[in-house]
């Protein structure tokens, strides 16, 4: 009997991965996949709730935010979103929202709760017409109006800085106030170079009211109050102006 022997080496089986290996290695990976893949979509922000504002003024937010959004980021997951940047951006693009409130919604929305600034008057100056609050915050623009339920100055001074100067806003607010509890209505606030401190106002009585604002505003609301309430007043009813710029004085023609 002849016997062959092989001078190449012996084939050995290949050692197989212990099975834990191999299932700790598939778990791995589908959780990388759940992670960069799953989570991602379950915390992505998509939905996005503005409450406190008209719908029109909703809906410009909105669009506004989700622009924003696609290029920031960080802003599209719930997790890093960052709500206080977020308030400050909306506060910074719409002049006519006072306040804005930014909360998660988990998983995927965020909830907007916003208040917007209530108009006492329109100021124009210089051409322009914005509406203005209490606080001299001014928005918007729209063309000269007499008459209307809000408060309509003309500011005609060269150097004015418009509804933002403390000391005009005040004059007029408080004129406007006063007027009220005597029961005049003034038509529109005219501020002037003709002299510093002038302020005239076309009253609904058919004759303008002439005031000095930097002086006491209070002591010419008491003498106009004396003069109107005056029998000597109905001898005379003024027929184009009431002159209060002196102190203690009335002049009217």
């Amino acid at each position: 009997m002849t016997v062959h022997i092989s001078s190449g080496k012996l084939s050995r089986p290949r050692p197989r991965l212990p099975r834990w290996f191999v299932l700790s290695t598939v778990a791995i990976v589908l959780l990388l996949s759940v992670w960069f893949v799953g989570v991602p979509y379950i915390f992505s922000l998509r939905d996005i709730v503005i409450r406190g504002v008209p719908d029109d003024i909703a809906s410009v937010m909105t669009s506004v935010l989700r622009e924003k959004i696609e290029e920031n980021g960080k802003w599209k997951n719930i997790f890093s979103l960052d709500t206080n940047a977020m308030r400050l951006f909306l506060e910074g693009q719409f002049d006519i929202v006072a306040s804005v409130s930014v909360q998660r919604d988990f998983f995927h929305a965020v909830q907007i709760n916003a208040t917007i600034r209530r108009a006492v008057g329109v100021w124009c100056s210089k051409g322009l017409c914005v509406f203005f609050d209490r606080g001299g915050a001014t928005w918007g623009s729209m063309a000269p109006s007499r008459g209307s339920l809000l408060v309509s100055v003309e500011d005609n001074r060269q150097d004015s800085t418009g509804a933002r100067d403390a000391v005009s806003r005040d004059a007029v607010l408080l004129l406007s106030d006063k007027f009220v509890e005597l029961g005049i209505r003034g038509m529109i606030y005219k501020f002037t170079d003709i002299a510093p401190g002038d302020l005239f106002i076309e009253t609904d009585m058919g004759y303008s009211i002439y005031f000095d604002y930097y002086t006491d505003l209070n002591d010419q609301i008491k003498t106009l109050n004396t003069f109107l309430a005056s029998p000597d007043k109905l001898k005379s009813t003024p027929q184009e102006y009431i002159d209060l710029r002196t102190i203690g004085r009335v002049y009217f023609k």
